[in-house]
């Protein structure tokens, strides 16, 4: 049962228990040697473990600002269409994540479904209880990466679940042991290298290409360690890893006509598309 401690709890992680809180994740997702040994974490494996349908084939957004989302329960999603050119609605059937279609590095693909999976690891119970205790039509996450970024004061809740979701996934998929190990053994076999600012390359190239993350993700991990040389690049190249997808959407053939009957049975059944009609009405 979801009480309103348990909802304290969800929303607020400090930032001093990060690490700690993504070695719980690996754990509860049978990921407990990554904490140790520097490897990739098999976060499409923890993805079907959650049973998440990951959808990424879609554009979020006109402009790359929504890298991606996730949706907790059955409901409606909305997703760029270029041939039309405006947003529609992608209906999904359960739980599901979108990944950006425009995101083309491998590395930032896998920090945005280790993002979306954190969504549902920590999250899902916030919405589930909104929607039993609060009649909350709300049933999915849009991660805009313009969230957060003006300091207006006080956040919201979502905003809360962003922050930590934003802050969980490099730690998630690069463990502070693991990583430290790593990094340690490049130091160690880079030491030689006559050519400082070469083999700082190597490294972050190295260590980025072990945990499966970009080079500007496993910089500031290496930064975070330690290691102030990779400073230089924690800053990725404008668009870099990302193209303006021209497809055309599959959300209009997920709309398919149904009868009053079978309309009926889903508004009964549906707690929040049964509160939204209501509230319409």
């Amino acid at each position: 049962m979801v009480t309103q401690q348990n909802l304290f709890n969800l929303l607020h992680i400090f930032i001093e228990d990060l690490e700690a809180e993504s070695e719980k994740f690996l754990s509860a997702y049978q990921c407990a040697d990554a904490i140790e040994n520097p490897q990739r974490v098999p976060i499409e494996k923890i993805a079907a473990l959650m049973s998440l349908n990951v959808i990424d084939d879609e554009c979020l957004s006109h402009d790359g600002s929504v890298s991606g989302a996730i949706a907790f329960t059955d409901g409606i999603i909305d997703v760029y269409d270029w041939s039309s050119e405006n947003y529609i609605g992608y209906h999904v059937d359960g739980p599901s994540v979108f990944i950006d279609a425009g995101i083309t590095n491998e590395g930032h693909k896998r920090n945005s479904l280790a993002h979306e999976c954190f969504h549902w690891y920590k999250h899902r119970l916030y919405f589930s209880y909104k929607r039993s205790h609060e009649n909350s039509p709300e049933f999915a996450i849009r991660c805009d990466q313009r969230l957060l970024s003006s300091d207006k004061g006080g956040w919201t809740d979502v905003e809360r679940m962003e922050w930590q979701a934003r802050k969980m996934a490099p730690k998630i998929l690069m463990p502070r042991k693991a990583a430290q190990k790593k990094l340690n053994d490049l130091i160690q076999r880079t030491q030689t290298f006559v050519n400082k600012e070469e083999a700082v390359q190597l490294m972050v190239a190295e260590f980025a290409d072990c945990f499966g993350v970009s080079e500007p993700s496993a910089a500031i991990r290496m930064v975070e360690l330690g290691f102030t040389a990779a400073e230089p690049y924690c800053r990725s190249n404008s668009g870099a890893g990302y193209y303006r997808s021209k497809a055309s959407s599959n959300a209009k053939m997920r709309h398919q006509p149904i009868s009053l009957d079978a309309a009926f049975e889903l508004y009964t059944k549906n707690e929040m598309l049964r509160s939204l009609i209501d509230t319409d009405c």
